[in-house]
């Protein structure tokens, strides 16, 4: 899952293991996106499948250091598919895997967050 997301947002390995839920990470209405995913929502309703919401990153002008020159980011969503995806991952095993008292999306065997070296030892 982690290596489908950098794949399609091109930004920083920070950016993927600081993701937080509801923070920078967030679920926002897919009609946000319509016709940058039409196609590839059109084919998952074709299958039976709605998809109302996606994920997608949002940085505020805090979380990268020329944020107080740029201000916020736009809305880097990740697709209807890609979104299923990380839903399943929400849902099922993400509840084994981060038993720490955190928001992050992504953490460590142990519970907690992940760090620069344990994305790399990922990949």
């Amino acid at each position: 899952l982690l290596c489908k997301m950098m794949s399609v947002i091109p930004d920083r390995q920070r950016t993927f293991r600081e993701l937080e839920m509801g923070r920078t990470f967030v679920q926002v209405p897919m009609s946000q996106f319509d016709r940058t995913f039409a196609l590839e929502a059109a084919e998952m309703e074709a299958a039976g499948v709605k998809c109302e919401e996606i994920w997608a990153i949002k940085h505020s002008s805090e979380d990268y250091k020329t944020g107080s020159t740029y201000g916020e980011r736009p809305l880097l969503p990740l697709g209807p598919g890609l979104s299923r995806e990380v839903d399943e991952f929400v849902g099922k095993w993400r509840v084994h895997l981060c038993k720490g008292n955190h928001q992050f999306l992504f953490c460590r065997k142990d519970g907690f967050p992940l760090a620069e070296r344990d994305i790399w030892f990922l990949l």
